[in-house]
């Protein structure tokens, strides 16, 4: 299923640059060139994919892992930015991805089977559990989520809010009433 990226889905925010290092052909380090983000508009929210590998360690040689990065062929290539924030997942890999919340905005309650290491940088958001309880996040708070059920509240009905999360691929965990959790959001 191909969904319709845009760039610069700002809600309110200033446009987000990303910058990717690598080498010359001496071995300096230098910036290479890299596309406008493109983001997934979610209604009220968006996620755009920052960089992805579809395994760890990464294999940097010859920039393989830069090059699918970069790839317009999201089917070839599992981690292409052209996939934006379709998938929020790399099987067996890692994402960085930037998540931008419009004023009021609400997520659906979701999970996704991986470690995500996130960081509100700008504004306020609710994390929301499936048991109903909610942690209210400000900038520089951070969340560790392990495959849980949860959705993401934006509360403040004037200003944005975006956070930076890393998500890692996991072994899914097992319910003693269901077995295996399943993602129930890609």
């Amino acid at each position: 299923m191909s969904l319709p990226l845009e760039p610069a889905l700002t809600h309110g925010m200033r446009l987000a640059r990303r910058y990717i290092t690598g080498h010359d052909r001496a071995g300096t380090s230098i910036i290479l060139a890299s596309p406008e983000l493109l983001y997934l508009d979610r209604g009220g929210y968006s996620i755009s994919r920052t960089y992805a590998l579809t395994q760890v360690p990464a294999h940097l040689a010859n920039d393989q892992d830069v090059a699918a990065y970069l790839s317009p062929d999201g089917q070839e290539h599992p981690t292409s930015y052209s996939l934006g924030g379709s998938q929020v997942v790399v099987p067996g890999g890692v994402n960085f991805l930037l998540g931008d919340f419009g004023p009021s905005s609400v997520t659906p309650m979701h999970r996704t089977v991986s470690v995500d290491f996130v960081v509100v940088v700008e504004g306020e958001l609710i994390l929301e559990l499936d048991n109903g309880a909610q942690t209210h996040l400000k900038s520089g708070d951070s969340v560790i989520q392990r495959a849980t059920m949860h959705r993401w509240v934006n509360p403040s009905p004037q200003n944005p809010a975006r956070f930076v999360a890393t998500t890692v691929a996991c072994v899914p965990v097992e319910s003693v009433d269901h077995g295996p959790i399943t993602s129930s959001w890609a």
